[in-house]
C-alpha cells in the first residue's frame, strides 16, 4: 500500500486499485506528479473533469484535464466507464482493458454527508486456477510444525489481523447506508 496527498494505492495480488482526488485547484503539471506510473488495475476518484454528454453532463472541460486522462488511459489500456444511469459527477472509474465493470449512482442514499453522489464499482474479477499446471504452487503454511506456542499464536493473530481489512469499512458502510435508508422511509435493497 502507498498513500501521498493525493493518492492511496493498494495491491491485492495483482489487482491494483488506485483512488485518487485531484482538486479543481491542481494544474497538469501537479496532476502528472500524483498520477500512478506502474500498471493499475483500476483507477478511481474525484479528478474534477468533465467529459460531455457522452457522461451525461452539458459541459466539458477543462480541456487540458480530459487530454491528460484520455492519454493516461490509452497509455495504461484503461477504459474510461460512464456512471449508470448518465449523470453529472466529478468522479471518475478507469478499468484495465478486459474487465467486466459498471460504475453506478445509488440515489437512494442520501448525500447528507458528502457532495457527491454514492456510487460503486462492480466488478467481474474472475480467477481461473489450474490446479495441473506444476508451475502453479500456492502458498502454504505449516504452524502446526512450529515447536514455540507464542510463535503459532501470534502468527495466527497477524493472520486473523489483517485477512480481512476492509470488513471494518464495509461493515460501517453497510450500517449507515441501512440505518439512514431505513430511518427515510426508502427502500434501497430488494
Amino acid at each position: 500500500m502507498y498513500s501521498d496527498t493525493h493518492s492511496i494505492t493498494v495491491k491485492f495480488r495483482n489487482f491494483v486499485l488506485n483512488t485518487v482526488y485531484f482538486s479543481p485547484s491542481m494544474d497538469i503539471s501537479s496532476i502528472k506528479k500524483y498520477l500512478p506510473t506502474e500498471d493499475v488495475t483500476l483507477m478511481l476518484g474525484d479528478i474534477n473533469t468533465h467529459f460531455g454528454a457522452s457522461f451525461g453532463v452539458s459541459k466539458s472541460g477543462p480541456f487540458a484535464r480530459i487530454e491528460l486522462f484520455n492519454e493516461f488511459s490509452s497509455l495504461q489500456k484503461l477504459n474510461h466507464i460512464a456512471p449508470e444511469p448518465l449523470g453529472n459527477t466529478p468522479d471518475h472509474l478507469f478499468v484495465k482493458d478486459g474487465i467486466n465493470c459498471t460504475w453506478r449512482f445509488y440515489p437512494e442514499v442520501p448525500n447528507d454527508l458528502s457532495d457527491h453522489k454514492f456510487m460503486t464499482a462492480e466488478l467481474a474479477i474472475g480467477y481461473n486456477v489450474n490446479n495441473n499446471n506444476s508451475s502453479f504452487e500456492p502458498i502454504r503454511y505449516q504452524i502446526t510444525q512450529l515447536e514455540d506456542p507464542k510463535i503459532k499464536e501470534k502468527i495466527v493473530r497477524l493472520y486473523e489481523e489483517n485477512c480481512c481489512v476492509l470488513n471494518e469499512l464495509w461493515e460501517t458502510v453497510l450500517k449507515y447506508s441501512i440505518k439512514h435508508i431505513s430511518n427515510s422511509g426508502n427502500s434501497a435493497f430488494a
